[in-house]
């Protein structure tokens, strides 16, 4: 990724061709979130020094399990709640999360099917190869470390047209390790094995990662059909001779 500023991300004060203003309706967006706690990124832009704003809603679930997990990040992160019922912050609040802080549901009442929770997580992509994440889960016993992954979510597949944001994809990759194997979750301090992350599948990590491959591969195949066809290989073709008998 190309910086678009200065090495703190200056943002030009005249807009760059390809990375126009963009209005988005923010609760427009949750219609179109595909998991309980995925990040979808507001606006398509995820080169070096943007400001990546991402929507992230979670809804009461009847019989959901609920989770709790540890996120580290280079960056900082700003949580804005933007509406919810039952949420653990209210409409407004804002905080400013922890290199290393908790994720949950967010809800007072996760299986409430009544309570919802919308908010807007704002993160800067840095200047440079290298930005890590991390996953950490604890002992549900003795909170002992059992599992800890980390990541340079500059490092993904280069997407044609639509930026991938990598982190979802080896937040994806972290769920089905850790849930495939035993030894993974098993404290090596007490001995208590902790059980499968009974929602990862219902994140929306990987599903991410896998609509984001196929936008970009049929938009691909899109674009090479419409040349063809413009360029008059794909036309049909007339027989002049048989038009004659």
């Amino acid at each position: 990724m190309q910086s678009n500023g200065s090495k703190t991300g200056h943002v030009p004060r005249t807009p760059i061709a390809n990375r126009q203003p963009i209005k988005v309706d923010l609760f427009e967006l949750v219609t179109r979130n595909l998991g309980l706690m995925q990040l979808a990124p507001v606006f398509p832009y995820l080169h070096d020094g943007a400001i990546v704003p991402c929507m992230t809603n979670t809804t009461g679930v009847k019989d959901l399990t609920p989770w709790h997990f540890f996120h580290d990040n280079d960056v900082k992160e700003t949580l804005v709640c933007m509406a919810e019922n039952g949420g653990a912050m209210k409409t407004g609040q804002i905080m400013i999360l922890g290199d290393c802080h908790g994720v949950g549901p967010f809800l007072r009442e996760p299986q409430d099917p009544a309570s919802y929770y919308v908010a807007l997580i704002t993160v800067r992509m840095c200047n440079g190869p290298t930005q890590m994440e991390g996953i950490i889960m604890r002992c549900p016993k003795c909170s002992e470390v059992i599992y800890e992954r980390h990541f340079n979510v500059k490092e993904g597949p280069e997407r044609k047209y639509y930026p991938e944001f990598h982190a979802l994809r080896y937040y994806a990759e972290c769920w089905e390790e850790f849930n495939r194997d035993e030894k993974l979750r098993t404290c090596a301090k007490c001995g208590t094995t902790r059980p499968p992350e009974a929602e990862s599948g219902n994140f929306g990590h990987l599903q991410y990662a896998r609509n984001l491959a196929v936008a970009n591969r049929g938009r691909e195949a899109f674009e090479q059909m419409a040349s063809r066809l413009t360029s008059g290989a794909g036309a049909p073709t007339h027989d002049a001779s048989a038009a004659r008998e």
